[in-house]
């Protein structure tokens, strides 16, 4: 779900037509997405998925 809505605050123009603060919250949000896995990860060692 996060993953979506990084590209939401992207959009999906080619990476040259799209605005710098659009790429840097983007950035934010996969960061964010990034930081809920690794916390995920450990609670099901198991599930290669999260």
């Amino acid at each position: 779900m996060r993953l979506d809505r990084a590209w939401t605050a992207r959009g999906t123009g080619y990476a040259y037509t799209v605005e710098a603060d659009r790429v840097a919250r983007s950035e934010v949000v996969l960061r964010e997405a990034m930081d809920a896995a690794e916390e995920a990860a450990p609670l099901a060692p198991d599930d290669p998925g999260p």
